[in-house]
């Protein structure tokens, strides 16, 4: 079991949008100290490890949505910060992103969802 898993949204949500500084002591605020330029290269909304996420429920819409304007404010009060890649919530184990003339923009695979993977798929969210 990973003791680190899984945190109440309450602690997610001072994890990830209001402490200073991660774990080992240094985070980009760091780096904005320096007057260093920052991107963030890639955020996103899969949180928690493997806790599984159901869509469907408001509750949890409401805490995520919650918490990606948290990470917007975050980033946006941070000094000399420039921008952020966001990064999809989950795309499921079953997305082929490669188009085709009758999914030219990708498709999600057959059994397979934003909220269930495929059998045999190490990671039930990710």
């Amino acid at each position: 079991d990973d003791p680190m898993c899984c945190m109440t949204w309450s602690e997610l949500h001072a994890r990830a949008c209001n402490a200073r500084y991660n774990t080992g002591g240094i985070g980009w605020e760091l780096y904005a100290a320096a007057h260093q330029g920052l991107v963030i290269g890639e955020w996103s909304l899969a949180v928690n490890h493997d806790e599984r996420l159901l869509l469907s429920n408001a509750d949890t819409r409401r805490e995520l949505s919650q918490l990606y304007q948290e990470q917007l404010h975050a980033f946006r009060s941070t000094p000399g910060f420039y921008g952020a890649f966001f990064w999809t919530l989950r795309m499921g184990s079953g997305w082929d992103p490669r188009p085709t003339d009758t999914f030219p923009r990708g498709r999600q695979v057959d059994g397979s969802s934003a909220e269930r993977s495929l059998e045999n798929y190490p990671f039930a969210v990710w």
